[in-house]
């Protein structure tokens, strides 16, 4: 949008922006630049409404259809409406409609995503369950004492009460 003002609206002789409205509904996008220019053969002034909205194409490009009135200022607010009307009241219903609206980009198929997020979610419980169930993976490096506290393996005595580290049974 800003490409359109700058690059054609803005390029017109006595271009004056007065307004820039920009929106999102569903299925498309849009914008509403109310600008005054000069007329390049006459030089009188012109009040415009241009209006243009963006539909995304289910291939990824997008397509843009322009709507613009313009009249002299001094009858612009009787026009005015009819150019909000015509604005407002556009619909392509081409040939090509069903080609043209992309609708309102990715698809958010929650039927389709269920069972992808609850087979995720299982293989994540069973990789955690796999951790579990290794020998090894979960055992501290540590042995408690009798007084409960937690002392290295290394140690051979209790650093709290001095009780001598007891040997593992054999299994």
């Amino acid at each position: 949008m800003y490409d359109v003002v700058d690059n054609v609206i803005l390029q017109l002789p006595g271009a004056e922006v007065l307004s820039n409205t920009g929106f999102n509904k569903k299925g498309y996008c849009g914008y509403v630049v109310e600008f005054s220019t000069n007329d390049s053969a006459s030089g009188t002034a012109l009040r415009h409404r241009f209006a243009g909205r963006i539909y995304r194409r289910p291939s990824g490009e997008q397509i843009m259809f322009t709507l613009w009135g313009k009249s002299s200022p001094d009858v612009y607010e009787e026009v005015a409406p009819a150019f909000k009307m015509m604005q407002a009241g556009f619909a392509y219903t081409g040939p090509h409609s069903d080609n043209v609206f992309g609708g309102d980009g990715p698809s958010r198929d929650w039927g389709t995503m269920a069972p992808l997020l609850l087979v995720l979610g299982l293989l994540l419980i069973l990789s955690f369950r796999r951790y579990r169930l290794r020998p090894n993976f979960a055992k501290p490096k540590l042995w408690r004492c009798v007084c409960g506290t937690w002392n290295s393996e290394d140690e051979d005595m209790c650093r709290r009460c001095a009780y001598p580290k007891r040997p593992e049974p054999v299994r």
